[in-house]
């Protein structure tokens, strides 16, 4: 069965779930049927479980915290009730950071465009490969810090709009080998 949903097919989902959300009803009695299976496995599975709603972590905070930690088995401390100033504290930082990483990628942006443009200019070639002219390999660093100088704009951006705290640049090259399924070598 393929249900439409402002112009979009069900079938046009990757994810066969997704067709349960097309419509109110459709979502709702999926989260009915998923809380039911859930009631029955914690039955049979005799789960040791803490139950934490939003509402109740809005409303009532340290209660709501303090007994999940107690659960958990980790202590209160003060400082916990004011988690938002940690996040403020890092976004401006990470926006000092961005700005000055964006002033020196354009920095050296233009100091390697000079650069590039002197040799192009003088007409000089490779020592390496005679034929090619050495501003063909000097232009990895204007194209470099082009891409650097887009990246930290992207992450000040989202910095400025609430969608990060930082600048989020330290594991581009672990989440890289995550996605592309690289092995671990070790």
């Amino acid at each position: 069965m393929t249900v439409t949903f402002c112009g979009v097919s069900s079938s046009a989902f990757s994810n066969d779930a997704m067709s349960n959300m097309l419509s109110i009803n459709d979502a709702s009695n999926l989260y009915d049927q998923t809380m039911e299976l859930f009631k029955v496995y914690e039955k049979i599975l005799d789960l040791k479980l803490h139950v934490v709603k939003y509402e109740n972590v809005i409303n009532n905070f340290k209660p709501t915290v303090k007994s999940l930690l107690k659960f958990l088995e980790v202590e209160w401390i003060d400082n916990l009730s004011e988690f938002y100033k940690t996040a403020e504290n890092k976004r401006i930082i990470s926006t000092f950071a961005a700005i000055l990483c964006i002033t020196y990628c354009i920095f050296i942006l233009i100091g390697s465009y000079n650069y590039v443009h002197k040799i192009y200019s003088v007409g000089i070639l490779s020592q390496d490969i005679k034929w090619l002219p050495q501003w063909v390999p000097r232009m990895v660093m204007p194209v470099s810090y082009g891409l650097m100088l887009y990246r930290f704009i992207e992450a000040l951006w989202k910095i400025l709009k609430g969608q990060k705290v930082n600048l989020g640049l330290a594991n581009e090259a672990k989440d890289a080998i995550e996605t592309f399924n690289i092995p671990n070598k070790k």
